[in-house]
């Protein structure tokens, strides 16, 4: 496994764009949100937990779109099929080096311009957690819809999985809100959580079979 990871490490470090991209796309928007708000006299921090929901999930959505295409069209993961290679460990391999690369930086530049938007500092930690745990569930079903969709165009994938990802959208958004009222959100980070170790190596699971059943 560890093989697997230095080797998608290697393969994200030298295609700067691909990680690049989502986190400076996520930075403009939530510069430019500040911007267009103060147009109209509005506080930025009444509406900062309304815009990084859907800042997130776009900046994932862009974070996933082509990370198994690549893989797919150059005959890699024939490759790996042939020599008798772990196609989940290479999936999961990709997920794992995403999240740290994307979902991390994603949920750290939260609290930046979450501080910059006059949120309460108080609630900074579980913004971040609450952050990250839903990107993690967001990239799963990014990911697996990526597979279903991978020889006929992402956006079939990205149908598909849609009702997935609604769910994941409520828990967030009540996490935002109870948040805002300064209310406990543990049950949502507990549930988050145990979510996220049991979908990612499921998922993982899955996408790998999908992929297999294309190549074959």
């Amino acid at each position: 496994m560890i093989k697997y990871l230095s080797q998608e490490q290697t393969k994200l470090i030298y295609k700067s764009r691909a990680w690049l991209t989502p986190l400076i796309l996520f930075a403009l928007i939530m510069i430019a949100f500040p911007l267009s708000i103060d147009l109209f006299g509005k506080q930025t921090s009444d509406l900062f937990m309304i815009i990084i929901v859907i800042s997130l999930l776009l900046t994932n959505y862009l974070a996933i779109d082509d990370i198994l295409l690549e893989d797919y069209e150059d005959g890699s993961f024939e490759q790996f099929l042939t020599q008798n290679k772990s196609l989940f460990s290479t999936v999961l391999a990709k997920l794992i080096i995403l999240i740290t690369y994307k979902a991390l930086p994603l949920s750290l530049l939260t609290i930046l311009f979450a501080s910059v938007n006059n949120v309460d500092a108080f609630i900074f930690l579980d913004l971040f957690l609450i952050s990250f745990f839903c990107q993690i569930l967001f990239l799963n079903i990014f990911l697996f819809g990526s597979a279903l969709g991978i020889n006929k165009g992402g956006l079939l994938g990205l149908i598909v999985v849609m009702p997935l990802v609604f769910p994941i959208i409520i828990i967030f958004g009540q996490s935002l809100t109870l948040l805002q009222n300064n209310s406990s959100i543990d049950s949502f980070l507990l549930l988050s959580l145990g979510i996220s170790f049991l979908i990612t190596p499921m998922f993982s699971y899955l996408s790998s079979l999908i992929l297999k059943m294309h190549l074959e």
